[in-house]
């Protein structure tokens, strides 16, 4: 149903986040970082404190499979082949090649160049189509979705990275087609 998409959509993030940002295999230790993590001015400045290769790494590990789940969540949004879906926060395209392979035209979304290189090389390294794949450098408060142009968006682990939530969720509902996602 749509609202477990949704429900299931929202605790994703948080998953992800921990996962990657908890190493640490004392009980005493994991507290005093998860402390740390939500003590930080912001998501943001806390995703800086990981190289890209670390963060690569982390999105692209073996075990996120296990906690994602990606089968289950493309199985979730329902139909995707033919329709236009925007990754928000597309990362390394752990999604965005996923709903490419489920049928999907898919519009892979980050505020940063170095993981929308790592994307394009990927792709490209693939033999899939740009206009199949597109990437899309964001700025960090706006979709930059123009009106109608995606039936679904998809936001996994990026959502608390975001600033104005009520402006950027308003600026992606006008982005989507009519009975848009």
């Amino acid at each position: 149903s749509r609202r477990m998409r949704t429900i299931i959509c929202t605790l994703l993030p948080i998953a992800l986040f921990s996962a990657c940002s908890d190493n640490s295999s004392d009980a005493a230790s994991k507290d005093e970082h998860h402390d740390e993590v939500h003590h930080h001015d912001s998501a943001n400045e806390h995703m800086h404190e990981s190289s890209f290769e670390e963060l690569v790494a982390c999105f692209e590990g073996p075990e996120r499979d296990d906690y994602q789940q990606p089968d289950k969540v493309i199985e979730w949004l329902a139909i995707v082949s033919g329709m236009t879906i925007m990754d928000i926060g597309a990362g390394t395209g752990y999604f965005s090649f996923r709903l490419h392979k489920a049928g999907a035209n898919v519009i892979a979304a980050d505020v940063d160049s170095a993981f929308q290189e790592y994307i394009r090389h990927k792709r490209d390294s693939l033999g899939i189509s740009a206009d199949l794949l597109q990437l899309r450098l964001l700025p960090y408060d706006s979709p930059s979705l123009s009106p109608g142009e995606a039936d679904k968006v998809l936001i996994v682990n990026t959502w608390h990275h975001i600033e104005n939530r009520e402006d950027y969720g308003n600026a992606i509902k006008e982005g989507l087609s009519p009975d848009g996602e």
